[in-house]
């Protein structure tokens, strides 16, 4: 059995504009900061099943990339 989780309903979500674009983050717990970034393909939401433990004893924020998660496709442009 998978186990289901959602970053959705634990943390706090907004949305930051940085350099033109509007990046979503969440923030969970108090406490001193700790950003977690993911790789590749995925979302902050990745980081759902370890977020509660971290959350515990910091400021957990997650971020989703640009083309990632919350996000738009970067904008194509030319030189």
């Amino acid at each position: 059995m998978s186990e289901q989780w959602t970053t959705e309903t634990m943390g706090t979500g907004a949305y930051a504009e940085v350099n033109g674009i509007n990046l979503y983050y969440e923030t969970h717990g108090t406490g001193r900061p700790m950003i977690l970034l993911h790789g590749g393909l995925g979302s902050g939401e990745m980081f759902g099943p370890i977020l509660p433990g971290l959350a515990e004893s910091h400021q957990v924020i997650t971020v989703d990339l640009q083309g990632h998660g919350r996000l738009q496709a970067a904008r194509r442009w030319s030189a």
